[in-house]
C-alpha cells in the first residue's frame, strides 16, 4: 500500500524544512524575525579539520579554502589565510583615517605620537610583527591596527600555520558562505554538496560541517527518512491486521482503494491551493489510513455471504454522517494562518470525503454481487457498562491532571525539533569560536535613509555598554563600529593637523628615537590627501572581501526606508533590554524563543477555536442527521470524554501539550466519532462489533508505531491517536449501546 501511494505521489512537490510548517507572522514583526533567521548566521557553514598534525591541518584548510573560492554556490570562504585577508587589509589602510575611532584632534600631538612611535618602534624589533614596514612609514600612529581589530571584532579564532585554528590548536577552522538564505534548503543542500567535493580530495584529514543550514538538512532528512519509514510500517502492520480479522487477502487489496483515493486527493488539493505539501503533511495524511480505512471494512465485517450493494446502501447514511462530520471538523482548520494546519486541514477534509464516495460508488464495482466473506467470529458478549461512565472518568482523569499534571502547554518551538540540544550547543561552540554572530535576538534600527540609520546606531552605542556592564547581555555587534556614518567619518577627516603641523609635532616626538629624519615622509605626504578625503560606504565594499563584514547587517524596508541589525550575544535579561529597547526612537527588540512561543501560543489558541467550531460544526450536523440534539449530544459524549480523558492523561505523564498533539486529538476525535456513530445504528451489533474491533486494532497498531518516531512532532500525533482511540474503543464499544439490540446477529 505504502509503495503504491508514494509511487502515485512520486511528482509531489514535498517541503521538509521543518521551519516551514511552524508558525511564521506575515506582520513587520514576522518580517523581522525572518530576516533574523536568514541573516549571516544562516547563511555560513563552519567547517572544522582535525586528525592531523597542525601543520597538515593548515595546509588542508588553505587547499579547501582554493577549491571554494571561485565556485558557486559559494559565496565567500574565510579561513585567517593572507590571499584574501590582505586584500581587504589594504583597502582598509587606504580608509584608516575614516575608520578608525582614535582619530581626533588629540591625536597628532606630540605627547601622543611620541607614545604611538614607541610603540612602532617595539613592533619593528618584534620578528613575530605581521605590519608591513612600509605601512609603519605611512601610518605611525598604528590608525590601520585599531581599524583591523574592529572588522575582526568577535573573531575569537586564532592564527596559526597562516589560517585560523581553534584555541585549542587542534582544529582548523573555514567559514563558508552561501547565496542562499537559511530557508532555501535546495542552495543549503548545494552549498554541502560543494563543501564535501572539495572535502573529498583531502587526505589524512578529518572534516565536520556545523552550522543552522547543516541542521535544517539534517532535519529535513530525518522527516523524509521517518515518513517513508512509518509508511512502510504502518503499511505492514495494517496487512497483517486485515489477514488475521478476514482469513484472505482480498480485502486488503480492496481496501486499498480509497485509501489511495483519500491521499492522492487530498495531497493534490493541498498541491494545487498552496504549490506544494509539507512532508510532515503527507506523513499526517498516510495516517489518514486510521479513518478511511474504517469505512471499507465496515462493509467487509457486515458482508457475510450477503449481497453487497444492499449492505453498501444500509451502511451509508452511517458512514455519511461518519464522514461528513470529520470532514466539516477538520475543514475549518483550512481557514487558519498557518500554513501547517491549513494543509492539514485541506488534507483530511478533502481525502475523508473522497474516501467515503469511493467506498459507496467505486468501491461495490470491486467486490462480486455476493461476497462469501466470513470474518473471523469473536468470543462473547460485551460487559455493559452505564452511559455516565466515560464523563466521570474524564473528569477523575482532568481533576488528576489539574493536581499532579506538569506544565499543561508546550510553547517553545525548540521541543518539536529532532536537533538535540548537544548539536546545537556543538554548532553554538564553533560560532563562537569563529565569531559567526548568534542568530537568538538582535535590535533593528530604522529610519529614512541609510545614513540616518547609521548616524542613529551610533548614538545608542553608550546605552548598549551600559546594557552590558550591568549585566544585561554579553555583547554586541555594532556594524558602525566598522562602519560609521558619513557624519562621523567626516568629523574625523577635519581633525587630521596641517602637514606642517603634524611635520613639527613628529620631529619633537621623534626626538632621541632611533629612526631616520626622512622615515615618516610619506606618513606627511598623504596626509594632504587624506583630510580632503571621502568618507566609506557600503556601495564602495561591494564585490570585495569586505562586504561579508556589512552586508548582513543593513537592508532595505518596504516603504523605502533603512533597516540596520544589531546582533545581541549573551541575553541574560530580556525584559530589561526589551525595555530600554521601547523607549528609543525606530528601535525594535527581537527575541527569535520570546517571538516563536508568542506565536506558537498565539496558533495554539487560533487552533483550540477552530477545534470548538468544529465540534460545534459536528454537533449541528449529527443534529440534523440524527434528528435530535438528544440523539447527537448522546453520541458526542463518548467522543468528547476519550478526548478530555487523553488530554489530561498526557499532562500527567509530563507530555506538555503542543500544536500537533491538538492536530492528533482532532484526528482521534473523528475516529472515536466514527466508532459512536456505528455503535448506535443498532442493525448487526456483532458485526459492528466485529468492525470496530478490526478498525481500532489497525489504528492504535499504526499510531502506536508514529509514537515510537524520533522526530516529536510525530511522536506527539501518533501517541495521542492511538491514546484517544485506546480511550474512546472502551467508551463506545462497552457504555454506548442502543437500547433493545442484540449482541448475537453476525460473526
Amino acid at each position: 500500500m505504502a509503495i503504491l501511494v508514494l509511487g502515485l505521489l512520486g511528482d509531489l512537490a514535498v517541503d521538509h524544512d521543518l521551519a516551514a510548517f511552524l508558525p511564521q507572522k506575515a506582520d513587520q514583526q514576522g518580517e523581522l524575525v525572518a530576516d533574523l533567521r536568514e541573516g549571516e548566521a544562516g547563511r555560513a557553514t563552519l567547517v572544522v579539520l582535525s586528525g592531523a598534525a597542525p601543520e597538515r591541518l593548515g595546509e588542508a584548510s588553505r587547499e579547501l579554502h582554493r577549491r571554494l573560492a571561485d565556485g558557486a554556490p559559494v559565496a565567500d570562504v574565510h579561513n585567517g589565510s593572507g590571499d584574501r585577508s590582505e586584500g581587504a587589509a589594504e583597502r582598509l589602510f587606504q580608509w584608516r583615517y575614516q575608520l578608525s575611532p582614535r582619530v581626533d584632534s588629540e591625536r597628532f600631538t606630540a605627547p601622543v605620537l611620541r607614545s604611538a612611535l614607541e610603540e612602532r618602534l617595539a613592533e619593528l624589533r618584534s620578528p613575530l610583527s605581521a605590519i608591513p614596514k612600509e605601512w609603519i612609514r605611512k601610518d605611525p600612529t598604528g590608525e590601520i591596527q585599531e581599524v583591523l581589530s574592529q572588522w575582526r571584532q568577535g573573531v575569537g579564532a586564532q592564527r596559526q600555520h597562516g589560517v585560523w585554528f581553534s584555541g585549542d590548536g587542534e582544529h582548523a577552522l573555514l567559514v563558508v558562505e552561501g547565496s542562499a538564505p537559511l530557508t532555501d534548503l535546495a542552495g543549503q543542500r548545494a552549498v554541502r554538496e560543494a563543501v564535501d567535493r572539495a572535502a573529498a580530495e583531502l587526505e589524512e584529514v578529518e572534516v565536520q560541517l556545523f552550522g543552522p543550514g547543516v541542521l535544517a538538512l539534517e532535519t529535513a532528512d530525518r522527516i523524509r527518512a521517518e515518513t517513508t519509514a512509518f509508511s512502510i510500517l504502518a503499511s505492514l502492520g495494517v496487512a497483517l491486521v486485515l489477514l488475521a480479522a478476514y482469513r484472505t487477502a482480498w480485502p486488503l487489496l480492496i481496501a486499498v482503494v480509497p485509501v489511495a483515493t483519500a491521499l492522492v486527493v487530498g495531497s493534490s488539493a493541498v498541491a494545487l491551493l498552496f504549490g506544494g505539501i509539507h512532508g510532515i503533511t503527507l506523513a499526517f495524511g498516510i495516517t489518514l489510513v486510521g479513518v478511511t480505512l474504517d469505512y471499507p471494512l465496515h462493509l467487509f465485517s457486515h458482508l457475510k455471504g450477503r449481497e453487497v450493494v444492499p449492505v453498501v446502501r444500509r451502511l451509508w447514511p452511517t458512514l455519511r454522517l461518519s464522514a461528513l462530520s470529520t470532514a466539516i471538523g477538520y475543514g475549518l482548520l483550512a481557514t487558519t494562518d498557518l500554513t501547517g494546519l491549513a494543509q492539514l486541514g485541506v488534507f483530511t477534509f478533502t481525502g475523508v470525503l473522497a474516501a467515503a464516495a469511493t467506498t459507496r460508488w467505486l468501491l461495490p464495482a470491486f467486490l462480486p454481487r455476493e461476497a462469501g466473506l466470513e470474518p473471523r467470529r469473536l468470543p462473547g458478549r460485551l460487559a455493559v457498562l452505564p452511559a455516565w461512565l466515560p464523563p466521570v472518568v474524564a473528569g477523575v482523569v482532568l481533576i488528576g491532571a489539574m493536581a499532579f499534571g506538569g506544565e499543561p502547554w508546550e510553547t517553545e518551538p525548540a521541543a518539536l525539533s529532532p536537533v538535540s540540544p548537544q548539536e546545537v550547543a556543538e554548532v553554538r561552540r564553533w560560532q563562537a569560536e569563529l565569531g559567526v554572530p548568534e542568530s537568538g535576538s538582535a535590535l533593528f534600527v530604522s529610519g529614512d535613509s541609510l545614513q540616518g540609520v547609521l548616524r542613529r546606531a551610533e548614538v545608542l552605542r553608550p546605552a548598549l555598554e551600559g546594557l552590558r556592564s550591568e549585566g544585561h547581555l554579553r555583547g554586541f555587534d555594532l556594524l558602525t563600529d566598522r562602519l560609521p556614518s558619513a557624519r562621523t567619518q567626516l568629523e574625523r577627516l577635519a581633525a587630521l593637523p596641517e602637514p606642517e603641523e603634524a611635520r613639527r609635532a613628529l620631529e619633537t616626538a621623534a626626538a632621541d628615537l632611533p629612526f631616520r629624519r626622512d622615515s615618516f615622509n610619506p606618513f606627511l605626504e598623504e596626509l594632504e590627501a587624506h583630510r580632503g578625503g571621502e568618507p566609506l560606504g557600503p556601495g564602495e565594499i561591494t564585490g570585495t572581501a569586505l562586504e561579508a563584514r556589512v552586508a548582513p547587517f543593513l537592508d532595505r524596508e518596504g516603504d523605502g526606508g533603512h533597516r540596520l541589525l544589531i546582533p545581541l550575544k549573551g541575553l541574560a535579561d530580556r525584559g530589561a533590554v526589551a525595555e530600554w529597547a521601547g523607549e528609543q526612537e525606530a528601535v525594535r527588540f527581537i527575541d527569535l524563543r520570546t517571538e516563536s512561543s508568542r506565536a506558537m501560543t498565539h496558533y495554539r489558541d487560533e487552533a483550540l477555536e477552530r477545534l470548538a467550531l468544529g465540534v460545534g460544526a459536528i454537533a449541528l450536523v449529527l443534529a440534523v442527521g440524527l434528528g435530535s440534539f438528544r440523539r447527537a449530544l448522546r453520541r458526542l459524549i463518548p467522543v468528547v470524554s476519550a478526548l478530555v480523558t487523553t488530554a489530561a492523561a498526557l499532562v500527567i505523564f509530563r507530555e506538555s501539550l503542543s500544536l500537533f498533539h491538538l492536530m492528533g486529538l482532532a484526528l482521534a476525535g473523528g475516529i472515536v466519532m466514527d466508532y459512536a456513530l456505528f455503535r448506535q445504528r443498532g442493525e448487526a451489533p456483532g458485526a459492528t462489533r466485529h468492525a470496530l474491533l478490526v478498525c481500532s486494532i489497525s489504528t492504535i497498531g499504526v499510531f502506536g508505531i508514529l509514537s515510537a518516531s524520533a522526530m516529536p512532532v510525530l511522536q506527539a500525533i501518533g501517541l495521542t491517536v492511538a491514546l484517544g482511540v485506546a480511550s474512546g474503543l472502551v467508551f463506545t464499544l462497552f457504555t454506548v449501546i442502543a437500547p433493545g439490540t442484540s449482541e448475537e446477529d453476525g460473526p
